[in-house]
């Protein structure tokens, strides 16, 4: 009698193990996935509790303000602020994808910093990015139009959303909804 393996029982035994490998990849990456994507929500309740606490300060005339707030006033335009919120994310930190953190929600373009507008009147932005936006670009921050938004895509590769100007359109209370 002979002893060892035959080569089909050894192929048998490579190609299951080769079946479980792939599956475990597509499992870890999954979970990767998720986990940057928690990231990504931990990174934008922070950014929007900070902006919120900013607001505050800017308007009672305090000091104190984090570096996204710096020389920020009454005076300042919506569209200011938002584009030094910006231009500071970006320059502190990545998306946890790899690439821009922050884009521009209410203009579009090729630059890294800008989201993409589509054929259809809609904009996208990618995964782990904040998308922010005014809903009126030339509101003070005294002035009672004023309001600066944010949301967060989470959850698939590129989000895409209609940026209105209604109050309700995506006030994105700090829970990371999509748009």
């Amino acid at each position: 009698m002979r002893s060892g393996f035959s080569l089909i029982e050894l192929l048998v035994v490579v190609a299951i193990i080769g079946i479980l490998a792939s599956v475990g990849l597509v499992s870890y990456q999954a979970y990767i996935d998720t986990s940057r994507d928690e990231v990504s929500l931990s990174d934008f309740r922070s950014v929007y509790k900070m902006l919120d606490m900013d607001k505050i300060a800017i308007d009672n005339a305090m000091s104190g303000t984090s570096q996204k707030s710096a020389n920020v006033g009454k005076s300042t335009t919506c569209e200011a602020w938002r584009d030094h919120i910006i231009t500071t994310m970006n320059a502190e930190k990545e998306s946890a994808f790899n690439g821009t953190i922050a884009v521009d929600g209410n203009n579009c373009g090729s630059d890294d910093n800008q989201s993409t507008c589509n054929a259809d009147g809609t904009k996208s932005y990618k995964r782990g990015q904040f998308m922010i936006y005014c809903a009126n670009e030339c509101s003070t921050v005294e002035q009672s139009t004023f309001k600066i938004k944010a949301c967060v895509c989470r959850g698939q590769d590129k989000c895409t959303t209609v940026v209105g100007t209604a109050a309700t359109d995506c006030t994105t209370p700090p829970d990371g909804r999509t748009c």
